[in-house]
C-alpha cells in the first residue's frame, strides 16, 4: 500500500462538480431554512404541529446530505463511475446508525467540553504542583494558554479525527459499523500521518481562516454602506467556501482511507 494512496483516492473523489454544487447550495439552503424555522410562532397547535414536521424535515435533510456524501465518497473509492444516486438511496437506510454514530459523537465531545471550560482551574492545580524553581518560570497565564491549546486540540482535531472514520463506516454499513470485528477496520484507518496532517489543517483553516474572515469588518475612517456591503458579500462567501471545501477534503480523505486499506488486504469490498 502506497503511503500516497489515501490522498490520491480522496483528490478524485473531490473531482465531482456535482458534490460541490449539492453542497455548496444545500447547505446554505439549510441554514436559510433553520433561520426561517426559528421565526415559526408556536402560539396555536397548528403552528407549534408544523414546526415539529419542519424541524424533522430539516434534520433529516442534513443527515442525508452529509450520509450521502459519506457513502458516496466510499462507493467512489470502490469504482469511480459510481453513481452518486444509488449512494444518496442507499444512504437513506443507513440514517439511524449515522444518527447512532452522531449521538456517540456528541456525547464524546460534551464530556471534552466540560473538561475544557475549567481550563483556568486545571493551570492553577498543575502550577501548585509544580516545584518551586519552576513556578518561577511559568505563569499562570503561560499554563493557561498551553491549555486552551490543549482542549483546541483534543476538541476539533483528536476527536474528530477518531470520530470521523466511525461515521464514514456507519454511512456504508450501518451498525455493522459498531461491530467489534470493525474495530481493527477502525484503528488501521487511523494509522495515516497524511490523514491525521488533514484534520489538523482542517480545523486550523475552519477556525483561523475561515471564521474570522466572515467575522472580520473593514477598517476604515470613513466606513459606507456600500463598502461595507461589497466588503460582505466577497468576505461571506469565501468563507463558506474555505469552510465547506476543508469539511469535504477531510471527508473524502477519512473515506480513501478505507479503499486503501482494502487494497492492501487484497480483499477489496463489493
Amino acid at each position: 500500500m502506497s503511503r500516497f494512496d489515501a490522498i490520491k483516492d480522496a483528490a478524485a473523489a473531490l473531482r465531482a462538480p456535482r458534490l460541490w454544487l449539492l453542497h455548496f447550495f444545500g447547505n446554505a439552503a439549510l441554514f436559510f431554512l433553520f433561520y426561517e424555522w426559528l421565526r415559526i410562532p408556536e402560539a396555536k397547535l397548528w403552528q407549534l404541529a408544523l414546526n415539529i414536521v419542519l424541524g424533522a424535515a430539516l434534520v433529516f435533510a442534513a443527515l442525508l446530505l452529509h450520509c450521502g456524501t459519506l457513502a458516496w465518497f466510499r462507493d467512489a473509492s470502490r469504482s469511480e463511475t459510481f453513481p452518486m444516486a444509488d449512494s444518496f438511496r442507499r444512504a437513506v437506510r443507513r440514517l439511524p446508525a449515522f444518527l447512532l454514530f452522531l449521538f456517540l459523537a456528541w456525547i464524546l465531545w460534551v464530556i471534552v467540553y466540560v473538561l475544557s471550560i475549567s481550563g483556568e482551574a486545571w493551570s492553577l492545580f498543575l502550577r501548585s504542583m509544580m516545584p518551586a524553581f519552576l513556578r518561577r518560570h511559568i505563569s499562570v497565564a503561560l499554563l493557561t494558554h498551553l491549555s486552551a491549546a490543549f482542549f483546541f486540540a483534543l476538541r476539533w482535531i483528536l476527536v474528530p479525527g477518531l470520530l470521523l472514520p466511525l461515521g464514514v463506516l456507519a454511512a456504508d454499513t450501518g451498525f455493522s459499523a459498531f461491530a467489534r470485528r470493525q474495530w481493527k477496520t477502525w484503528r488501521s484507518s487511523l494509522a495515516c500521518r497524511h490523514y491525521s496532517a488533514v484534520v489538523a489543517l482542517a480545523a486550523l483553516l475552519i477556525f483561523y481562516a475561515a471564521i474570522p474572515l466572515a467575522g472580520w469588518t473593514p477598517r476604515s475612517e470613513h466606513p459606507t454602506f456600500a463598502g461595507e456591503t461589497a466588503s460582505l458579500l466577497i468576505r461571506l462567501p469565501l468563507a463558506y467556501s474555505l469552510g465547506l471545501a476543508s469539511w469535504l477534503l477531510l471527508c473524502a480523505m477519512a473515506a480513501g482511507r478505507f479503499a486503501a486499506i482494502e487494497r492492501a488486504a487484497g480483499n477489496p469490498a463489493a
